[in-house]
């Protein structure tokens, strides 16, 4: 949307210029060359994977955070591509998450069953309280990282969770990928950032998760990746 504008714009500009070259030079004088048009380069999107440390921590004594460390997993794999994306645990229960645009459905694979269940990312699952840009940079993995804190309420306005999500502006993606995918605020969280988080703190009322970027690789992705598996169940999650 913002390209078309703009390219809009620089047209406008050189229609003006023609029309008063024509009507408004003297006749003696030659007409002045018009200014060459420039093409801007085009956004080089983010590909690749991205390894992650996932720690679990709770406050809480009646949550068994070594149950949930072996449950979920401590290190990921985050695979990118056009928007899609598929996450690899190493936890013994979840196994997979999976974002498919063109569905937009979320799909969690976990060892418990062969069922894929899924989230209609459509459908919205809470209200942003408040969201702050930081004016301040954080470092994280070698990377200067801008940082961005949300609060969030479920939709009947009890809150949710808070999240800081800090991400490296130079692994840009495009924001439009992510306008109908009002599952977890992804259509207004990637409006602000048009970039991946590279560090994400999730503070919920039991635990608090942080995922930290141990390795990015920039690398073409084969798209079959982001496929589901030949014959595989899937059911709305309820």
């Amino acid at each position: 949307m913002k390209k078309s504008i703009l390219i809009g714009g620089l047209l406008f500009s050189i229609v003006i210029g023609i029309i008063y070259g024509v009507f408004f030079r003297h006749s003696a004088d030659a007409p002045a060359p018009l200014p060459p048009v420039v093409s801007a380069k085009p956004v080089e999107y983010f590909e690749g994977i991205i390894t992650f440390e996932d720690t679990y921590t709770s406050s809480n004594p009646d949550v068994n955070i070594a149950a949930v460390n072996t449950q979920y997993g401590t290190k990921s794999e985050f695979y990118f591509k056009n928007g899609n994306y598929k996450q690899i645990y190493n936890g013994s229960v979840l196994k997979s998450l999976l974002f498919n645009s063109k569905d937009n459905r979320s799909y969690v694979q976990s060892s418990v069953t062969d069922t894929l269940f899924y989230m209609d990312c459509s459908e919205s699952n809470e209200i942003i309280v408040s969201s702050e840009l930081s004016k301040d940079k954080e470092t994280v993995l070698g990377r200067s990282c801008s940082v961005l804190s949300v609060i969030a309420n479920d939709l009947l306005g009890k809150p949710s969770r808070i999240s800081t999500y800090y991400f490296d502006e130079s692994m840009s993606i495009n924001p439009e990928w992510y306008e109908n995918v009002r599952f977890s605020s992804y259509d207004k969280l990637y409006a602000i950032m048009k970039s991946l988080p590279i560090k994400t703190i999730h503070e919920t009322e039991h635990y608090t998760v942080t995922s930290v970027a141990v390795s990015v690789k920039k690398q073409a992705i084969d798209s079959s990746v982001f496929q589901l598996p030949h014959g595989v169940v899937t059911m709305k999650k309820r």
